[in-house]
């Protein structure tokens, strides 16, 4: 069967002819970018929450997949996991559909190996962020009446 094996290993110095130099990194804090417009149509359903909707879709464009969705236009792909997963809230058997969009989108930790996408640290804000450690202020003291 096609595909089987182990999964590709980002940090691996084995990687040669078409493996190589095939990963894509993706940012720590998320994307940054312009969110799509919501692209399918609401559904007429009494128990659905567009509203619900449209935050997950603004959630899930500001994790780091989100970077690489904007460069291959995977606007409808996304919108569509979106949709399958609102719907598995409400139909239990919708799960498989959601879960496999998830793995195709790079949501989990075997749809970022399959993409070869890993998340690249922020080493500057690691170490900003260690420079500007908070001091402890410790007021003065007040004299009791």
């Amino acid at each position: 069967m096609a595909g089987t094996g182990p999964a590709p290993n980002p940090q691996s110095r084995r990687q040669t002819g078409s493996q190589a130099h095939t990963w894509t990194d993706l940012p720590e804090r998320g994307y940054a970018g312009v969110i799509p417009e919501w692209p399918l149509r609401d559904l007429d359903d009494e128990g659905f929450s567009a509203v619900r909707e449209r935050e997950v879709w603004d959630e899930i464009w500001r994790t780091p997949q989100a970077q690489a969705w904007a460069l291959l236009g995977w606007v409808r792909e996304v919108a569509l996991y979106v949709r399958a997963s609102m719907l598995a809230e409400h139909d239990p058997k919708l799960m498989p559909e959601a879960r496999l969009r998830s793995v195709e989108l790079g949501l989990t930790p075997t749809g970022m190996l399959k993409n070869r996408w890993r998340i690249q640290r922020d080493e500057m804000a690691e170490q900003r962020q260690k420079r500007e450690r908070p001091r402890l202020v410790v007021p003065d003291a007040v004299e009791a009446p």
